[in-house]
């Protein structure tokens, strides 16, 4: 829930994911290099779980589940979950930055 509001937070601000948003995390995440997307399968993915081009937190739970059996087919749901919670720290921790780095400069 915490990586879903921090990429929503994210210029513009919104309470769901675009696909501007969507492309933006794929590319910090490097989603795509551990796989070939040939078949332009990380896009391909937001287009099957977005709703008028937006994730809402239940898509956006399904959307990383798809990216992770694409990526790691081999790997059971636990591992995939643990991977969701990596996301989450990784997005709060950025987040957590952000704020801390824009404080400073107020002070500035």
């Amino acid at each position: 829930d915490e990586a879903f509001h921090a990429v929503c937070r994210w210029h513009p601000k919104g309470t769901l994911i675009d696909n501007v948003k969507w492309a933006k995390l794929c590319r910090q995440m490097r989603f795509l290099s551990n796989m070939k997307n040939s078949k332009h399968e990380i896009d391909m993915a937001f287009v099957r779980h977005s709703d008028a081009r937006k994730l809402d937190l239940v898509r956006f739970h399904s959307i990383l589940d798809d990216i992770a059996s694409m990526q790691h087919p081999e790997l059971t749901k636990e591992v995939k979950d643990f991977s969701c919670l990596c996301l989450s720290s990784f997005l709060q921790q950025r987040s957590n930055i952000k704020i801390h780095l824009q404080c400073c400069f107020r002070t500035l």
